[in-house]
């Protein structure tokens, strides 16, 4: 759902979509961009975890201000790291030489992608 806000030329729609998801036992809610989204489903999907998991696991690790800033450089991070070389050979995350989701995590703490 797109939130509403008054701007200086009246009325404007954001395109932030809020949902509700819960961190280490805790329900919270975040507002990302759909393509973020989109990208959060894929990324679960792939390594077959739900975004509640991927949430707890970036949220133990971040070092930025919020959740949703941890979470949209764990998006950047993890699709940048598929376009390594490496990356490209393997062809996918948690099988072959990619980095497992723990170590790309980790890597974003130590401000390497």
């Amino acid at each position: 759902m797109a939130a509403e806000f008054r701007s200086g030329d009246g009325l404007s729609r954001s395109t932030l979509v809020n949902r509700n998801v819960t961190v280490n036992g805790h329900r919270t809610s975040m507002r990302l961009e759909p393509a973020m989204w989109d990208a959060l489903d894929e990324i679960g999907r792939r390594e077959r975890m739900s975004v509640h998991d991927l949430c707890s696991l970036v949220d133990g690790q971040r070092s930025q201000s919020s959740l949703t800033a941890g979470m949209r450089v764990f998006i950047l991070s993890y699709f940048r790291s598929a376009v390594t070389e490496s990356g490209h050979q393997t062809a996918g995350h948690g099988r072959g030489g990619a980095p497992s989701m723990v170590e790309l995590v980790s890597s974003l703490e130590a401000g390497r992608p």
